[in-house]
């Protein structure tokens, strides 16, 4: 929300706000300031392009969703998602030819240990073990790129709600439904660990309080211009 030119150096609450002091929004119109020591991770997106990323310590809310949200595009820059959805892909593929194979091997009534009904499973079964490995390995990737930009104080509460969403029985869901079974770090579970995350600094009506705030709390300051203000 807040600009350069919508929100203009020394800009106070009062000048515009309604009731400034009262109560808190989710994001304000007039920036925070944090004076922070910043730690900068140079992050390779290609074989042409490295970014720059600050590294997460504190701040506002709207700093943290901003932080969030350049995270979510060096994982897409990255590639991460779709690496994900392509081994997501080949290990059904796999599944499914283990599935039949073993089907094939049940039928069988031989007695050839090297028959190819037994070989075609014993290759089936290794293929399911090698794309079940990638996929793990590909989800575990997505939450190590998230991680690794916040900082230690900052990276306990994603510890904690990681640990309780994944390879952990029973987990609940963002929306309280309780699982009995274990489910690996994927990329649902990484954008549910992601919107959980977002609700340790943001109310879970935010977004209804930003736009009362909006609509209610803020008057345009003399010295920003209309469009600016809009």
């Amino acid at each position: 929300m807040s600009t350069s030119k919508s929100s203009p150096e020394g800009l106070k609450p009062q000048e515009c706000e309604r009731s400034s002091g009262r109560s808190k929004p989710p994001i304000s119109y007039i920036p925070t300031a944090m004076d922070t020591t910043k730690v900068i991770n140079k992050i390779k997106v290609s074989n042409k392009m490295t970014l720059s990323v600050t590294v997460f310590d504190e701040g506002s809310p709207e700093q943290f969703l901003n932080h969030v949200q350049t995270l979510m595009e060096i994982i897409s820059q990255r590639g991460l998602d779709t690496d994900y959805e392509e081994a997501w892909k080949a290990d059904r593929k796999a599944e499914a030819k283990l599935t039949a194979a073993t089907a094939a091997k049940a039928r069988y009534k031989g007695t050839d240990e090297n028959s190819p009904v037994l070989q075609s499973w014993d290759k089936a079964t290794a293929a399911k073990l090698l794309t079940s490995e990638a996929l793990g390995s590909a989800g575990q990737a997505i939450f190590l790129q998230y991680s690794n930009q916040l900082s230690e104080t900052a990276r306990r509460p994603w510890t904690t709600i990681v640990g309780e969403q994944n390879n952990c029985e029973p987990w609940t869901d963002v929306y309280g439904t309780e699982h009995p079974t274990k489910r690996p770090a994927s990329w649902t579970s990484f954008q549910e660990c992601d919107q959980l995350h977002v609700q340790t600094v943001f109310w879970t009506d935010a977004a209804e309080q930003e736009r009362f705030y909006i609509s209610n709390g803020l008057k345009k300051p003399n010295r920003v211009p209309i469009r600016d203000f809009v």
